[in-house]
């Protein structure tokens, strides 16, 4: 049944079922401007507080504003659920649109630079995506591309909590497609950082490219293990109609190593524009930042042997099941 009314909005519509709550198209009834209405019924939240913290970040949200970001208007409560006025879009996701393969060199590149650069507000604002997939990039009708659901990101994602230790039960299986969007940091309980939202940019620019990802396997131990070790094909390999230069761009966005990616989305969106002008490659892309010996090999322990390499395969399986369980049955 749809709601009639919450707060000053009037549902319309249904748009759509997210992993937290549903979404109407509304109405402002004081101004008549159409929003993306989404409902959080407050039985999602685990505690009072972590609705509280839940409005608070919304607040912050709020103050970003952005073309490539889609904007939230008002976050609040209205009965038994906490409601996101956003605004309303039209278009298609790019998840939607990569189910056809991948997209044109142009589009790849221009939303790329596009992705990059709400990014670096949402940076510049103190506030990472923690959770950039296809699904999240909106393409409008317009062919721009935005970033959605704003005021839900710090709610998604994990909190920085220590997945190493085993304080959570049991029962739920790992999904690879979790596993495939993560930094090889967030494995080890690390919080969503400028950096993560820097390799899963990489991930996306790779499927944009490519219709394919560069580390999804159907066994979630596998996919992990490529998410630390492996190096993907170069996009221009398995799609020729790339740029040879898009190839640098998202290897330096893959880096395992948080140190020796990108520094900022900032670079990425120009070293993008580079590419779609046929420039050179901006310094940011090109001289790799130098890690003394030492510091590289506490960071990266490499595994002696097959056998150690599943060993640790199994331990990252582990933490990110307490992860998942955590962000699944702690959060909304």
């Amino acid at each position: 049944m749809i709601p009639e009314t919450i707060g000053k909005y009037r549902a319309i519509a249904p748009l759509g079922q997210g992993r937290v709550g549903i979404v109407y198209r509304a109405q402002d009834t004081e101004t008549g401007r159409a929003v993306a209405l989404k409902l959080v019924p407050s039985s999602h939240f685990a505690m009072p507080e972590a609705k509280q913290k839940f409005l608070e970040d919304a607040q912050a949200a709020m103050k970003l504003s952005h073309p490539h970001l889609r904007q939230l208007y008002e976050a609040g409560e209205s009965g038994d659920q906490v409601f996101l006025a956003m605004e309303y879009l039209e278009g298609s996701t790019l998840k939607n649109l990569l189910g056809s393969g991948p997209v044109e060199p142009e589009a790849a590149l221009g939303w790329g630079a596009e992705i990059a650069d709400a990014l670096a507000a949402a940076h510049a604002a103190g506030i990472a995506q923690g959770e950039l997939t296809p699904g999240k990039v909106f393409v409008t009708e317009q062919s721009t591309a935005k970033l959605i659901d704003t005021g839900l990101w710090r709610l998604e994602v994990a909190s920085g909590r220590d997945l190493t230790q085993p304080d959570a039960g049991v029962g739920a299986v790992v999904e690879p497609a979790v596993a495939a969007t993560l930094a090889p940091e967030q494995f080890g309980g690390a919080e969503p950082s400028p950096g993560s939202d820097l390799f899963a940019l990489g991930v996306v620019l790779y499927q944009m490219a490519t219709g394919g990802q560069p580390f999804l396997d159907a066994d979630a131990a596998q996919t992990m293990h490529w998410v630390l070790g492996r190096a993907p094909e170069p996009p221009s390999r398995v799609n020729p109609r790339m740029p040879e230069a898009l190839d640098a761009v998202v290897a330096r966005l893959l880096e395992k190593d948080p140190r020796l990616r990108l520094q900022s989305a900032s670079d990425a969106a120009a070293a993008l524009r580079a590419v779609a002008a046929g420039e050179p490659l901006p310094a940011a892309v090109t001289e790799r930042p130098e890690i003394p010996v030492a510091a590289a090999a506490e960071a990266a322990p490499a595994p002696k042997s097959q056998l150690a390499h599943w060993v640790v395969a199994g331990g990252i399986v582990l933490a990110a099941l307490l992860w998942y369980l955590y962000r699944t049955l702690g959060q909304p």
